[in-house]
């Protein structure tokens, strides 16, 4: 890279030292990061895993549930039931004997709730278990009853039905009339109709029991003589509770439907309020996943196993149909995707909490060292950026013996000596006021900071003619001034390459050497005064205003012995960039030398505009300048009395001229009577009319009063 592109490189604000410790931070936190991410990535794909074959042993135990738990135990009890001596029971007492046989099969099967028989005539027996206190409640039974027996005759008219409730042991502890006999008629129930349409044991649809509003389900079956129905109720409270148990996860939603699109069990229950109705829930109260995958399977009587998105949410589906005894029934499983990735989550929580623990010890440890490492480069830092500490003469200083670190130092150090001289050149440019003496001083301060040994400065007035008048040159030789002279009275030669760049607006390098015939022109002719300089490197840059246009040209002479180098293009890039701001400030000096000549035009228009106020004082304004100037003259130089140290300088000069220019300038807003002074009196017009005006009025006063006297009596000619 060039030695100018790494001066003017500004540095990074975040420093060595914090890129060295964002760079170690966050290779730790990427790497812990992704360590993490791949722990995740591993825990989802085992906890997936996982809860695919949790869903297969959960579908699978809800079949066997509702197979060996409900269907089996149901047809190993109805089938001896049915072929036994029940049904063929035509009294009470007989069927109360039968009693402890029913007690036994409602204590053995906990989702047993009732045990039944109806006949054709009509007449109907149940053992029921009563189970929970709503259920007492309902049926207001007994403290200490656990078993209720319906029985009704017949349904014939005037029959009656009775109710009996027995103990554990089977005591009788109390009997009530149930109503008629009519109201328990199996012949109108669905579960009796199926029965006796059927071969073998049939099931009804969910319904709720007489009185506890609990959801059952009947499975009846047809007596060997055909002349009665024995049939039990399952609680499906139960299968729901059991389905609850079995969820996988604790957004999952589980559900058991019928291929007639029957609700059976679901983890959320089967019963629902409804304006203070209890009904039975079906396929449409489910939630929408659950719902989707349900009228998905009624439609295609196929189990299933997929991902699906409903309302927002990844839901992993799995619907597993089988058959129970001729009944085809589906379980259906939904589980959202965030109860997957609990796990993952959870892992990935406490992996980047122990990442950030590790950080919490760590980044401070390595920003400490980073400190300890990069200390020097701060203190450099510090010193570049004092910029008031650029005027002063000290130099940069590290504690470290790095190589590295002590050039670097070299390098602030001469950096600083470049930036104190810009400095010093912008504060002499903009506060010199005499254009003649910008001139001198532009060279004289731009020679050591471009290492060149003389200058030229030519100017070009509005018309792009070479302004004679206007110019300087300069040579400095280790540091003294050798030769700096304005261009007063100095002809711009031709063969002069500045005088080719103010001509043709352009940059121009050359070398000229001892034998050109150049090197005897008055402005190149101190270069060659040492005999080792055998030529002279010439660049000329143009400067333009802030308009773009020429207004001269800068040349500077660098003198080249068998030792040394030439201008180099780094340099002259530099010269380009310092050319712009010496044009700046020439052009600044000429717009003020430009107002000042502006103002001096109009304060002496101002003058004569009062002299031609009236012909008697004309002159005045532009003669009292002059006498003022000779008797400031005459004071300044005075060398004993009281203006012996009577001094003024420059500006001094200039207030006392706009003074005098300027003492007269009231007269501008004086009326012309006061400043013409032609005659005393004389304002606009003559007033020597208002003193005859004033004799004739005098003259009027006395006439009316003599005549006023005549009138009261006096004598005429007296009066007169």
């Amino acid at each position: 890279m060039p030695a100018s592109h790494a001066k003017n490189r500004v540095p990074r604000q975040l420093g060595l030292r914090g890129h060295f410790g964002v760079l170690v931070t966050v290779v730790m936190v990427l790497t812990g990061f992704i360590l993490a991410l791949i722990g995740y990535r591993m825990v989802v794909a085992v906890t997936t895993a996982s809860i695919k074959d949790q869903v297969k042993y959960t579908t699978a135990l809800v079949r066997n549930e509702v197979v060996q738990v409900m269907h089996q135990p149901i047809q190993a009890m109805l089938d001896p039931l049915s072929q036994g001596p029940l049904p063929t029971f035509d009294s009470k007492e007989k069927r109360l004997q039968f009693l402890p046989v029913l007690k036994s099969l409602l204590n053995n099967t906990p989702v047993l709730s009732s045990l039944y028989v109806g006949h054709a005539d009509g007449s109907f027996f149940l053992a029921h278990k009563l189970g929970t206190e709503t259920e007492r409640q309902a049926h207001n039974v007994p403290p200490e009853a656990a078993f209720l027996v319906v029985h009704a005759s017949s349904s014939t008219p005037g029959g009656e039905a009775d109710e009996l409730f027995y103990d554990t042991k089977l005591h009788i502890l109390a009997r009530r009339p149930a109503g008629s006999a009519s109201s328990f008629d199996p012949r109108v129930q669905e579960w009796y109709r199926q029965a006796m349409s059927h071969e073998g044991q049939t099931q009804t649809t969910p319904r709720l029991l007489w009185g506890t509003r609990e959801p059952a389900m009947a499975f009846s079956r047809k007596s060997s003589d055909g002349k009665a129905v024995v049939g039990a109720d399952i609680l499906l409270a139960a299968l729901s509770d059991f389905l609850v148990q079995e969820l996988p996860t604790p957004n999952a939603r589980l559900a058991l439907i019928q291929s007639d699109g029957t609700l059976v069990a679901a983890a959320s229950g089967i019963i629902e309020q409804d304006a203070g109705e209890t009904r039975l829930r079906t396929v449409d109260d489910l939630k929408p996943v659950m719902r989707k995958v349900a009228n998905e399977y009624l439609r295609n009587k196929q189990s299933l196993s997929d991902s699906m998105r409903v309302d927002g949410k990844e839901w992993e589906v799995v619907l597993e149909a089988f058959e129970a005894h001729g009944v085809n029934t589906a379980v259906l499983l939904a589980i959202p995707w965030e109860d997957l990735h609990a796990d993952g989550m959870t892992f990935l929580f406490y992996s980047l909490l122990g990442m950030g623990g590790v950080l919490l010890f760590s980044v401070p440890l390595v920003w400490f060292a980073a400190r300890r490492m990069f200390r020097p480069f701060h203190s450099l830092a510090e010193q570049a950026g004092d910029l008031p500490g650029f005027m002063r003469n000290g130099e940069c200083d590290v504690s470290q013996e790095l190589p590295e670190l002590q050039a670097l130092a070299g390098s602030m150090n001469r950096l600083q000596g470049t930036i104190r001289q810009i400095l010093t050149i912008t504060q002499t440019l903009s506060s010199e006021r005499n254009f003649d003496a910008l001139l001198q001083r532009l060279l004289v301060e731009i020679l050591p900071l471009v290492k060149a040994d003389g200058g030229l400065v030519a100017l070009l007035d509005e018309e792009k003619k070479i302004v004679p008048d206007e110019g300087s040159v300069c040579w400095v030789f280790k540091g003294k001034k050798r030769v700096c002279s304005f261009m007063r009275g100095q002809n711009l030669s031709m063969a002069l390459p500045v005088y080719q760049a103010l001509t043709q607006d352009m940059v121009m390098q050359t070398s000229i050497s001892r034998e050109d015939p150049r090197s005897c022109l008055e402005q190149l002719a101190p270069g060659f005064e040492d005999p080792a300089v055998y030529r002279v490197d010439v660049v000329c840059l143009p400067l333009h205003d802030r308009m773009g246009e020429h207004i001269g040209s800068l040349a500077l002479f660098k003198r080249v012995r068998a030792e040394a180098n030439g201008f180099k293009h780094e340099e002259v890039r530099f010269m380009e960039a310092f050319a712009a701001l010496a044009a700046i400030a020439l052009e600044n000096q000429r717009l003020i030398k430009g107002q000042n000549n502006l103002r001096d035009a109009l304060i002496h228009i101002l003058a004569g505009a009062i002299d031609a106020k009236s012909p008697y004082t004309g002159g005045h304004c532009q003669r009292v300048p002059v006498i003022f100037q000779m008797l400031l003259e005459a004071a300044c130089e005075a060398k004993e009395g009281p203006l012996a140290s009577f001094v003024l300088d420059e500006d001094g000069w200039e207030e006392a001229k706009l003074a005098a220019w300027l003492h007269d300038c009231g007269k501008v807003t004086t009326p012309e009577h006061v400043v013409d002074k032609a005659t005393k009196l004389e304002t606009i017009y003559d007033r020597i009319h208002e003193i005859r005006t004033r004799f004739e009025v005098l003259k009027r006063d006395a006439e009316i009063i003599s005549l006023h006297s005549v009138l009261d009596g006096a004598d005429p000619a007296l009066a007169r």
